[in-house]
């Protein structure tokens, strides 16, 4: 199962990410994760936990390939240069 979703640094929040598609199908939704919540208390698990969880509960976790995304809006940023 591989995950897709450009990603367009001149918008803010979840409007950078579009387009997702989940092993090349599009569907109406999918729910997301972030790391940071900007100066907002977050609310329910972190999501580490939540990983954590998972990992413990399978028994073995297969050879992944990783998936890939594309980033839109940075090819002048010097940050980004070789991406």
């Amino acid at each position: 199962m591989k995950i897709y979703f450009p990603t367009d640094a001149n918008k803010p929040g979840a409007e950078a990410l579009y387009n997702m598609r989940l092993s090349g199908l599009v569907e109406e939704s999918y729910k997301i994760a972030r790391w940071g919540v900007g100066n907002q208390q977050a609310e329910g698990t972190p999501v580490w936990d939540g990983v954590e969880q998972y990992l413990k509960n399978i028994p073995a976790i297969k050879r992944l390939t990783p998936s890939t995304t594309r980033l839109i809006g940075v090819e002048h940023n010097p940050g980004f240069a070789d991406a």
